[in-house]
């Protein structure tokens, strides 16, 4: 079958098929074994790593200590959390 000058080929039947996934070893048929997990993974209850500096406070912890110093003494929202972030990180 000919076609016209800069226009495709039809598609034939082999062509058209997607490629499958080989789900199962073709001489077993069992399933294939998942990939290993990287080595650098901790063991099942393993302690976690200490940290070698502490923790940031975070955000709401701030936020909720620098409400606590307005409602004590007024002043400032920006020097309340201020002094919230230093009480905090100490």
């Amino acid at each position: 079958m000919a076609t016209a000058p800069g226009t495709p080929a039809p598609l034939t039947p082999k062509a058209a098929k997607t490629p499958k996934a080989k789900a199962a070893n073709p001489a077993t048929k069992e399933p294939k074994a998942p990939k290993a997990t990287p080595a650098a993974a901790a063991p099942p209850g393993a302690a976690p790593t200490p940290s070698l500096t502490p923790a940031a406070p975070v955000h709401a912890e701030i936020a909720r200590r620098a409400y606590e110093l307005w409602l004590a003494h007024g002043g400032s929202t920006h020097e309340n959390w201020l002094e919230a972030e230093r009480q905090l990180r100490r």
